[in-house]
């Protein structure tokens, strides 16, 4: 049997190298199981990072999600009483609501915080956008 080569395809038994280095997550390497000095660095930096963001963030999203499905829950009732909607006008209005909610604000979203403001800036000003939505919800009156 010849000698496996560099050009030979890993089906036929060739050669696999296993001596890569593993790259972590924040972009250094590990020689030998032991982070390196700049890996040490960035994970001190990392240790010294405040969590307030990770809890504004979840605290958004939380708020986000029930303003969503409050809304959502009582969107059938509002358009038949107050727009004199059919029921199946109604559900399909919600469920439009619903999708659009679900599959274009996510793009616009993403696309603001990526090109335009920032991911925070984006989640502050979202949380603002569906604070005042909401309280303005409260005060619709006949």
């Amino acid at each position: 049997m010849a000698k496996p080569t560099a050009s030979t395809p890993l089906l036929s038994g060739g050669p696999v190298s296993t001596s890569l280095p593993s790259v972590t997550d924040y972009g250094g390497t590990m020689r030998g199981g032991e982070p390196t000095i700049q890996d040490s660095e960035q994970l001190e930096d990392y240790n010294e990072t405040s969590n307030v963001p990770i809890g504004l963030i979840l605290f958004t999203a939380f708020c986000e999600r029930m303003a969503f499905y409050s809304v959502l829950s009582n969107m059938v009732l509002f358009c038949v009483s107050k727009f004199n909607f059919t029921d199946f006008n109604a559900s399909i209005t919600v469920w439009i609501f619903s999708g659009t909610s679900y599959m274009i604000t996510p793009l616009i979203g993403g696309f603001i915080a990526d090109s335009v403001c920032g991911r925070y800036n984006t989640i502050l000003g979202s949380g603002f956008i569906f604070f005042i939505g909401d309280y303005d919800f409260s005060y619709i009156n006949e």
